[in-house]
């Protein structure tokens, strides 16, 4: 008999099954939707190539030591002088401009300035209309993702005119769906032309980027020329490097290249990105491998329930190969649907990652294969049949090896030995309490992680108080004018009824990124024997009141701290003690942000954290503003009411100074829940499998249990008609439950207790080993079985010993 006429009898077997065809289906759909879900959001991460043409011959040119960005002279100097590439291409990541279309609000959007070269260095070719043509033309190209979300999705978006910080510029192209540049940091709107940098990045005007060479600003990538090796490739780049320069300074210098393939830069050097996106598919698998050890408990009891069926099969002639390969057609086609019912199910849950994620959390979500790829329609499918097959194959083996005589006797089903230790039921039972321990140990580590972060003091008072980032310099406007819009507006806001206070600054603590500068202190010497790199900041008067960040000793900022007055400083108490032992009042540094003369230690504040909750004190500086004039700040406002009624006040304060301002507010409260948005997702995904891993746990030890006391019946009466009380009976059930728990919680601890290193990154004052956790782990399984064997321990308790003994 073929296998396709083993799927159709198989079809048929199922119909009259219903009930557990939907229960295998149900939980292999959930093991392998949940795992598929994963899947799509780490493929880029982990397999697939960037999407583009021979991603084999594309690279990554890194200066070395610094493994930084490079200056444009720099990369200018090399694309002139190798001839080991088809072309060198320069780009920059994450910028951002104000975009408006049709004279509407306009709205921040993250944008890539291209040399023109890169389209054909990447080597992919626009969806609509045309890439570059060379020259300062103040053209944009879209992304696919912008002209859905921006333009409708409409294809005559290709000529029309739009404004770029307040800058005509014309849309010529729209780049094909699924396309985002040469890594995964960073995910453009649009692209422009590198030679319209003025217009994109006003704040930078002063400085030349195209010419200044101690500007580090730019990413390269290149193609190989065909049959030129990587190494190659470098050791023309030394050369060029090695060439003497007269005509430059030693630190401007051109550095050596370091060259790397395009599909091992695709993230950050250093990003801990991989590792979290190998533990959660790690715990994905888990949830699969338990899901199919569910499912392989549950057709091993359909195979005892048919003993006397497969008996007579193999005694009117069938084949033990006939048999088995029936049986595991059987778990294939329950397989197939549970794959339909996994696409769904994955869906679901890619969606709502893509809704609670935020744009800090480290895996690029943009990036993940759409569920119906043919990739991963491949992969699921793959695996979906492979689980079947696995999950099918040993119930099928153990049924054709039985023995015909018993079976079919009067008291077949007294063949059946239960769920102890040694059986295919009871192994099952144990690995999947171990499973549920090894899942359920890591999301408590995590919980226990995230509890213990948002303890953390941040340093100032997070309730109560307003953001919102404005920039003015993409709006054309110059220091002076600047400076005047945002006296304007800290006027108008002050004055608004229930504001304390309100000031600006440029970086509000906690937040990846910030500033960091150079600064020389008097007496003090660095170990590494150069002036010591710190944080920096700049604000306005009243900005420490507003963050509601305690000023320890001296002044805050005035209205007398202008351009024309001395320069001064306040620092944080990290600072003060670091570089003075904690008298830093009245003290001077040198060389900070480019100041040339001393700048006077005014103030000492609190050490607030910076860049995330869990980093040790960091030394920090604060600038005056009005010495010191950025255009792009954020408005902090502390109210007495809710921050978010203040909302719609706000943004008729700022429409009013100028409506083509983007504004874009949100809580402090919010701005800090940013930064636990990793610990927040992770956490929750790994307490939604633990979750899941508990309830098929329970199902997989409930159903063995309850077919353990059917098989059992016979047994159970002879023990009664012999005396043995209810709760005898109940001890039995209970021991066997008991001891299969014990087991696989031991064997789930110690599996969990060699992995829980893995997790050291993620954990944050909880040890890999934390005892209380891995005891309330312990303990949850524990009532999880207990609740999974009352229903059959109780069921036992109630056998009529007559009947039992006559049913056989």
């Amino acid at each position: 008999m073929s296998f396709p006429n083993d799927l159709r009898l198989a079809a048929r077997s199922l119909r009259r099954a219903p009930g557990f065809a939907a229960a295998v289906v149900l939980v292999l759909g959930l093991g392998l939707g949940s795992a598929t879900a994963i899947f799509c959001a780490v493929d880029a991460v982990l397999f697939r190539k960037l999407a583009v043409p021979e991603s084999d011959r594309l690279v990554r040119l890194y200066p070395h030591p610094d493994q930084g960005n490079w200056s444009y002279p720099a990369f200018r100097d090399y694309a002139e002088a190798s001839d080991a590439f088809t072309g060198l291409a320069a780009y920059s990541s994450g910028d951002s401009v104000n975009l408006s279309i049709d004279g509407r609000q306009p709205e921040r959007v993250s944008t890539s300035l291209v040399s023109d070269a890169f389209f054909d260095v990447l080597g992919v070719p626009p969806a609509a209309g045309r890439l570059f043509g060379g020259g300062s033309e103040p053209v944009v190209v879209l992304s696919h993702a912008a002209l859905e979300k921006r333009f409708g999705g409409d294809p005559g978006a290709v000529g029309r005119a739009v404004r770029l910080n307040g800058h005509p510029f014309t849309v010529v192209g729209v780049m094909p769906k699924g396309f985002f540049g040469p890594d995964l940091d960073s995910f453009p709107d649009l692209w422009i032309p590198v030679s319209t940098w003025k217009l994109a990045l006003p704040m930078f005007a002063g400085e030349e980027m195209l010419i200044a060479r101690g500007f580090s600003w730019i990413e390269v990538i290149g193609r190989l020329k065909p049959g030129v090796p990587l190494s190659g490739a470098a050791a023309q780049l030394d050369t060029i490097a090695a060439r003497p320069r007269p005509d430059l300074k030693e630190a401007d210098r051109l550095s050596r290249a370091r060259v790397v393939p395009v599909d091992e830069a695709l993230l950050a050097e250093g990003s801990s990105t991989r590792r979290l996106a190998w533990t959660l598919l790690a715990a994905a698998g888990f949830v699969l491998l338990l899901a199919g050890s569910v499912v392989a408990g549950l057709l091993a009891v359909r195979a005892e329930r048919r003993s006397n069926e497969i008996a007579i099969r193999l005694a009117i002639g069938a084949s033990r190969g006939d048999l088995v390969r029936a049986l595991v057609a059987e778990s294939v086609l329950l397989a197939a649907l549970a794959a339909a019912l996994a696409l769904s199910v994955a869906s679901w849950v890619t969606k709502l990652l893509s809704a609670t994620a935020s744009v800090e959390f480290p895996i690029p979500l943009a990036a993940a294969s759409p569920v119906l790829a043919l990739r991963v329609l491949l992969v699921t499918s793959a695996t979906a049949l492979l689980v079947g097959a696995l999950c099918g194959l040993p119930a099928a083996l153990r049924a054709s090896r039985g023995n015909l005589v018993p079976a079919l006797g009067a008291n077949a089903r007294t063949v059946a030995t239960g769920p102890r230790r040694g059986t295919l039921g009871g192994a099952l039972a144990t690995l999947q309490v171990a499973l549920s321990v090894v899942l359920l140990a890591g999301a408590g580590l995590l919980l226990r992680t995230l509890v213990a972060t948002q303890a953390v003091d941040p340093g100032f008072r997070v309730d109560g108080a307003l953001l919102a980032s404005i920039d003015v310099s993409r709006q054309g406007y110059g220091p002076e004018a600047g400076a005047q819009l945002f006296d304007e507006l800290l006027r108008r806001v002050r004055a608004l009824p229930g504001v304390t206070n309100a000031a600006l600054a440029r970086v509000v603590p906690v937040q990846n990124g910030g500033m960091r500068a150079t600064v020389a202190v008097d007496g003090y010497r660095s170990p590494t024997g150069r002036d010591e790199n710190v944080d920096f900041d700049v604000a306005t008067p009243g900005f420490f009141g507003a963050l509601g960040l305690p000023l320890f000793e001296g002044r805050d900022f005035t209205a007398r701290d202008t351009s024309g007055s001395p320069p001064v400083a306040i620092v944080n108490q990290a600072f003060a003690d670091r570089f003075f032992s904690g008298n830093a009042l009245g003290k001077q540094l040198k060389g900070v942000a480019r100041i040339h003369a001393p700048v006077e230690v005014v103030g000492v504040v609190k050490t607030a954290k910076l860049r995330s909750l869990r980093e040790a004190p960091q030394p920090q500086v604060f600038l005056p503003h009005a010495q010191s004039y950025l255009p792009g700040m954020t408005l902090v406002v502390r109210t007495e009411g809710s921050p978010r009624a203040l909302i719609p006040v706000l943004r008729s304060v700022v429409g009013g100074l100028d409506k083509d301002i983007p504004f874009v507010p949100r809580t402090l409260r919010e701005h800090l829940g940013v930064t636990l948005s990793q610990e927040r997702l992770v956490a929750g995904l790994l307490a939604a499998f633990g979750a899941v891993a508990l309830l098929l746990a329970t199902f997989g030890l409930f159903s063995v249990l309850s077919f353990a006391t059917e098989i059992r019946r016979r047994e159970i009466g002879i023990r009664m008609a012999l005396g043995a009380e209810a709760g005898d009976i109940l001890r039995l059930v209970l021991t066997d439950a008991a001891r299969l728990t014990v087991t696989g919680i031991l064997l789930g601890t110690a599996v969990a207790l060699g992995l829980s290193s893995l997790l050291r990154h993620l954990l944050f004052r909880v040890a890999p080993t934390d005892p209380a956790t891995f005891l309330a782990v312990a303990g949850l399984l524990a009532a999880a079985a207990l609740l999974a064997t009352y229903l059959p321990a109780r069921r036992a308790t109630r056998v009529d010993p007559i009947r039992a003994l006559r049913a056989d």
